[in-house]
């Protein structure tokens, strides 16, 4: 369950209409954060338009969607990135100390399903793993292109599965100026982040001879480098956005 997770509507005039999100967390060294920053629901409207806008394109790879959804979205995180900066400075941490605080950040957020068709839709019951997430009582949101939230969207009302949060934390680590990647498998129907740090130990993938180390990014306590027995068969995996 989410430490704490609000979101408030602020007042001004409607140009500038912002809604705040506070956040309350804690990483593998049980330190806890908390924090709050601004999302203007006209970029809201914007990320949300350009989602539906990729979609109207007939994109046929996550790759050029998450493409298009970062180039637009990476714009509209100004204020999340000046929280994640003073968390920062303040405890003046290194390239890994950061990476384990905005990753821990997104894991303390519940897991909420995002599909492409109605939740109700009972053909989503023969697809094994989309049936075991409904039936084990985890929420679920409709209607939504490419069953992804952009990151301005899942930042804002705090709903996301796998790929949305690896596609809001690979804008942030972007930012960051982070080696980063989205690694995805058809396979197990799942999305990872995949980080390329110096001296880790762990499972990765490797492209133009970096390794990518991956991060699963839907429960709490996941470590850099941690791939479940489950979802171990490498080569189900590849690099779909770097």
């Amino acid at each position: 369950n989410n430490d704490g997770a609000t979101t408030v509507p602020k007042s001004g005039d409607n140009k500038k209409q912002s809604k705040r999100i506070s956040l309350k967390w804690m990483d593998y060294s049980k330190h806890r954060y908390q924090g709050s920053f601004d999302l203007t629901i006209e970029d809201i409207r914007m990320s949300t338009y350009n989602l539906n806008y990729l979609k109207s394109q007939n994109l046929n790879s996550f790759n050029q969607v998450y493409k298009g959804v970062h180039e637009k979205d990476k714009k509209f995180l100004g204020s999340l990135y000046g929280m994640l900066d003073s968390i920062r400075i303040n405890l003046n941490q290194n390239k890994r100390e950061f990476a384990n605080t905005i990753v821990s950040m997104v894991q303390s957020i519940d897991y909420v399903l995002i599909l492409e068709e109605s939740c109700d839709d009972p053909s989503l019951l023969r697809n094994n793993t989309i049936r075991q997430i409904l039936q084990s009582g985890v929420p679920c949101d409709g209607f939504a292109p490419y069953g992804v939230k952009t990151p301005t969207e899942f930042l804002s009302t705090l709903k996301g599965d796998c790929d949305t949060r690896t596609l809001l934390l690979y804008t942030i680590f972007k930012h960051y100026q982070y080696d980063v990647a989205i690694i995805n498998s058809d396979y197990y129907g799942h999305s990872m982040l995949g980080l390329s740090l110096d001296r880790v130990r762990g499972s990765y993938k490797t492209l133009n001879g970096k390794r990518y180390y991956f991060w699963e990014t839907t429960s709490k306590g996941f470590t850099l480098g941690q791939l479940e027995r489950e979802m171990g068969m490498l080569n189900y995996w590849k690099i779909e956005l770097n």
